[in-house]
């Protein structure tokens, strides 16, 4: 979280990339989406 955080203060344009790894998303077309949906509800919380 320090990170993206850091990255935000100081203003650095560009977007995010999130690459599904965990197993635990594996398997199917819908845990993947489950876990993107997760990390976008994450990474939320640093953006405006």
């Amino acid at each position: 979280m320090e990170i993206a955080a850091a990255v935000i203060g100081i203003g650095l344009p560009g977007g995010a990339a999130v690459e599904v790894e965990d197993r635990a998303y594996e398997g199917s077309l819908d845990r993947r989406k489950a876990s993107l949906i997760q990390s976008r509800r994450f990474l939320a919380q640093f953006t405006a």
